[in-house]
């Protein structure tokens, strides 16, 4: 066995400090907000086959808040159906207007086609990255939602996307250098 002085002279090191303020949960309520992460999850849905990516946007609380400012909070994300279901699959039921919400609001523009035959019109979605998105203000309400994790219930603060931030400024995207 290892001493314990030979495992931690290792360049990979992670530290603990307890403290005694208990963590406050944001307050469910409206909030101003930037998108400063976006998480993209592959995945496939069981019921329908159908393939999709998860859009889970993070949210930081702006500074003209007078609480929590800074502070983040995550989304539980938004779909992007593939179009069209492959062969066997079925068409998800809200297809996917909640992710062409999602990209109104944020202000990506899209394609609009128009069916000469039928009139019907059909946008389509592009694929959105993280560097597309960062810095957007926006409104965001916060749900709190209760879970269960190693036996104890537990309570989660949601960031659901409500509208733009019409006086929000973008935040600047920070250079690594």
């Amino acid at each position: 066995m290892s001493d314990i002085n030979d495992m931690l002279s290792s360049d990979d090191v992670a530290t603990y400090t307890p403290s005694d303020e208990e963590y406050v949960i944001v307050e469910e309520g409206e909030y101003p907000a930037h998108i400063v992460d976006l998480k993209i999850i592959n995945t496939t849905i069981r019921k329908t086959g159908s393939k999709c990516e998860i859009f889970k946007p993070v949210y930081e609380i702006a500074t003209q808040s007078p609480n929590f400012a800074g502070r983040t909070v995550n989304s539980n994300g938004v779909f992007r159906y593939h179009n069209p279901p492959q062969e066997g699959e079925r068409q998800a039921t809200t297809g996917n207007r909640y992710y062409k919400n999602f990209l109104d609001i944020v202000g990506v523009s899209m394609r609009e086609d128009k069916n000469p035959n039928t009139g019907q019109i059909t946008y389509s979605l592009p694929k959105v990255d993280k560097d597309d998105l960062y810095g957007i203000p926006v409104m965001i309400r916060v749900k709190h939602r209760a879970y269960e994790y190693q036996g104890k219930g537990r309570t989660a603060a949601d960031g659901i996307l409500v509208s733009a931030w019409g006086d929000g400024k973008r935040l600047e995207a920070e250079i690594p250098f």
